[in-house]
């Protein structure tokens, strides 16, 4: 994985197993070339933003946030990623469906 990904992944406050994770990382470069074709690449973050984050979603994230606090805070104690972030992907990504 990149250093400088490393370097400000440090700086932000990730922690030694998170940043263990990203030094193992490689490309899946199908994968990557696959989801950069997603219209939404495309998208203005404040169109993404409208089209694809509901405050449905945003909703919801915050009440699974609150009501799993204890696995949030041990995921995030164990690969320094925030809470937070973790919540943002998954109901990016899954619509905590």
């Amino acid at each position: 994985m990149e250093s400088e990904l490393c370097d400000r992944s440090q700086k932000a406050g990730v922690k030694k197993n998170g940043l263990a994770v990203l030094a193992s990382a490689t490309h899946a470069t199908k994968t990557i070339a696959a989801d950069h074709n997603q219209k939404s690449f495309k998208y203005t973050l404040e169109k993404f933003m409208r089209v694809r984050i509901s405050a449905t979603i945003i909703s919801q994230g915050r009440k699974k946030k609150a009501s799993n606090a204890a696995f949030f805070a041990l995921f995030e104690k164990e690969y320094g990623v925030p809470a937070g972030v973790i919540v943002a992907i998954l109901g990016a990504e899954t619509r905590f469906g």
